[in-house]
């Protein structure tokens, strides 16, 4: 089992797949390109031509932890993950081995119909609803178990 928030998700559904993990958890992440706010996309081309330094110095402190967060990190990681994203093709992990948790605030990656849904959380709801993000996460891990119990009791097929 694998699991990632955010473009940790997406690196999860990739590690999945290639090692054909029998699940993944994705909290407030895309399975697709499609599921990411399209305005990423489109200003991915500027990427290396945006002072991300500058900006990060003229923005200052904030009481939003995804801009905090933002200024403490390194610009071209900035850079590289922008353009990663926009070039992501989405995977192949088929939903059934997907549990989600998501918020519906999220202005990132649009809160998908089929998921755990948290109210009221925006994109990074780990870091503002982990309570949450654990419940799931652990209720998620404990159904995978009781099914390869039961599975390996010779009592599923």
């Amino acid at each position: 089992m694998v699991a990632g928030s955010s473009m940790g998700g997406m690196v999860a559904l990739e590690i999945a797949e290639r090692l054909e993990s029998p699940h993944v958890i994705l909290i407030g992440s895309a399975m697709s390109r499609e599921e990411i706010n399209p305005m990423l996309t489109l200003l991915a081309p500027l990427a290396n031509l945006t002072p991300i330094r500058f900006s990060q110095t003229i923005s200052g402190p904030s009481a939003i932890g995804f801009s905090n967060m933002l200024m403490k990190t390194d610009p071209e990681f900035v850079k590289a993950m922008c353009i990663a994203v926009s070039n992501w093709s989405g995977t192949n992990v088929s939903a059934e081995k997907v549990t989600r948790l998501h918020g519906t605030h999220d202005l990132i990656i649009k809160c998908p119909v089929d998921c755990h849904r948290v109210e009221g959380a925006g994109h990074l709801l780990a870091m503002t609803h982990p309570k949450e993000c654990v419940a799931v996460t652990k209720d998620s891990i404990n159904k995978k178990l009781l099914v390869l119990s039961q599975k390996n009791s010779g009592r599923l097929e």
